[in-house]
Parts: structure tokens; sequence; C-alpha cells
């Protein structure tokens, strides 16, 4: 069958679900589930048919079971295609952008998969250096709130960036009109003789008279 069109196993559902509702899942119980470990690598039209059937919290625990799974069992997509992205996407939909907030912070502590929870590495580190700008209620989803930061953020340097090439272009520019003006003067002194024979011949006029 045609991976794009895989069905996840209720077993390995059930089982994510099972593991992610304890506090600290051991490794053994993620090792007996490396029978799936195929579905850890998943796309968004298999894994999206499956939250939508969960509760809240049922959805959390799976999203916590699938990281519990990576980081016991050592297996976990070194790119976005990772199934936790996923199945954190449409939580975001589900949930309080304040509860996202906790359980993405939660995820940074568990999983050192750089893609998670936002399928995104710069999203990670942004958030992970900037997570007093998220602890609070906004409009939007956590993914959508961090992009527009980083936005604002972009442009602010981006600003900063203009401002200090004009102030550079503004200093050479200067530095160019005072070349030329110490250009002309020293050619203005170079063509201007100096009238010697002048000089001595009004000294004799003094002295005849």
């Amino acid at each position: 069958m045609d991976a794009l069109h895989r069905t996840i196993p209720a077993e390995f559902i059930n089982a994510l679900i099972s593991i992610g509702k304890h506090e600290n899942a051991g490794v053994g119980e993620c090792c007996a589930l490396r029978l799936f470990d195929q579905y850890m690598v998943g796309t968004w039209n298999e894994w999206y048919p499956v939250c939508a059937m969960l509760s809240a919290e049922d959805h959390i625990s799976l999203l916590r079971g699938l990281i519990f799974n990576e980081k016991h069992a050592g297996v976990y997509a070194v790119d976005s295609g990772s199934s936790a992205v996923w199945v954190y996407r449409k939580l975001e939909d589900k949930i309080s952008c304040e509860r996202c907030f906790r359980i993405a912070r939660w995820i940074l502590e568990h999983s050192q998969n750089p893609w998670l929870p936002f399928g995104n590495e710069r999203d990670r580190a942004y958030f992970s250096n900037n997570m007093q700008k998220f602890d609070g209620g906004f409009d939007g989803t956590l993914t959508q709130r961090i992009h527009l930061e980083r936005g604002k953020d972009r442009s602010k340097i981006l600003h900063k960036e203009a401002e200090e090439k004009a102030e550079r272009l503004k200093t050479k520019q200067v530095k160019a009109e005072e070349h030329v003006s110490r250009k002309r003067l020293r050619d203005l002194e170079r063509s201007t003789p100096k009238d010697s024979n002048s000089d001595n011949n009004n000294g004799s006029e003094f002295q005849k008279s």
C-alpha cells in the first residue's frame, strides 16, 4: 500500500495514549512499540483523521506518547516529517493558546528533536529563546504567534540594518566631499604663482625714496 494512504493501527494509537498518560514513561514501554517504528514518520493525512476522533485529553496523551517513544526508542524523523509535528499542529486547533504554550514548553524539555513541536528549527529556537512573549493569552495559534513575532523582530533588524547602511553612506559621502575640497584647495595653491619680482621692486623703491 502507498505510504501516503496508510492507516495508523489502532493498537499503536491506544498504546501511545496509554504511555502519554504517565508522567514519565519507561524505556521498556516504548521499546515494546518497535514494531510500529515506521509510523513515527508520517503525513498530515494519516494523522489528522486520527486526531479528529480524539478528545482533547487523549489527543494530548497521544502527543506525549509520541514524544516519549522518540526519546526512549530513539526513533524520530530529523525533519518536519515527524508524526509528532502533525499531531501537535492539529492540537493547536483544539485547545487554548495558553495550554499549547505549556505543552510546547514541555516538549522542549523532553525532546531533542530540533523539529518539534512546530516542524521548523527556527520556530523552535525562537520559542525557546523568547518564551516570555508567549506566556499569556493572544489571538491565533501559538505557531501563528511565533511567526508574527519573528516577523516583527525581522522587521526591526532590517530597519536597523537600513539605518546603519544609510549612516555609513552618509559618512562616506562626507569624507568624499572633504577629499574633493582639499584637492581643489591644493590645485588652487599650485595654480597661483608667487610674484617674487614685485616684492623685490617694492623694496628697492622704498630704499630709493
